[in-house]
């Protein structure tokens, strides 16, 4: 049976998104790699969060060029993604590059005030405008 036959269902996809990130979370970042590189190619038509989760894994490495142009794919394949956005923002703060960070937050919110990562962006920005009055320099594992 070739790949492009395999047809997973629903539930299917979730737990196998489910084991990549929980294997993400408890530091198994090969194994985690390959199943949201699996995924990718699975589900071609599903492009986004695969690459988002990926691009975590990269952060943990320490690649952080890498979680940034997987962000960047998949801003491409969905430009009005938020949750790509969102992800987007934290890796620019990964690179200090705070003020463009900023502005893809305010973007986020903009498109769609009350997605929950809208919340989370308006979070994260009070967290950065806290941090500026204070004089620190946030990380993101910090907000």
């Amino acid at each position: 049976m070739w790949l492009s036959e395999v047809e997973p269902t629903d539930d299917e996809v979730r737990v196998m998104l489910e084991s990549g990130v929980l294997l993400r979370d408890v530091g198994r970042l090969d194994a985690a790699e390959t199943i949201f590189r699996g995924l990718m190619e699975l589900m071609p038509e599903w492009p986004v969060i695969p690459r988002i989760e990926l691009s975590s894994v990269e952060l943990q490495r320490g690649r952080v060029p890498e979680a940034e142009s997987l962000c960047a794919e998949a801003l491409r394949l969905e430009p009005g993604n938020l949750y790509a956005r969102l992800h987007y923002a934290e890796v620019l703060l990964y690179q200090k590059r705070r003020h463009e960070a900023e502005r893809e937050l305010r973007q986020l919110i903009s498109s769609d005030p009350q997605s929950p990562h809208s919340q989370t962006a308006r979070a994260w920005l009070d967290a950065l405008k806290a941090t500026a009055a204070e004089g620190e320099q946030p990380t993101p594992g910090g907000i």
